[in-house]
């Protein structure tokens, strides 16, 4: 999906705080959490990034 997106700026995603094997999964992957934002008492999502693929300016 990410090669379909060539010249975003970065992708972004979230998921649960407690989802420690899915944020290992995204960190293998390139993404780096940016934040942690709580939504409720019981619930806090994890932010993630990544930068974009270039575009060669030849094409």
């Amino acid at each position: 999906m990410e090669a379909a997106c060539a010249g975003v700026a970065k992708f972004e995603l979230f998921t649960g705080s407690r989802s420690e094997a899915t944020i290992r999964l995204y960190q293998r992957h390139g993404y780096t959490v940016t934040r942690t934002e709580p939504v409720s008492p019981t619930l806090s999502l994890t932010y993630l990034e990544k930068p974009g693929l270039e575009i060669d300016p030849r094409r």
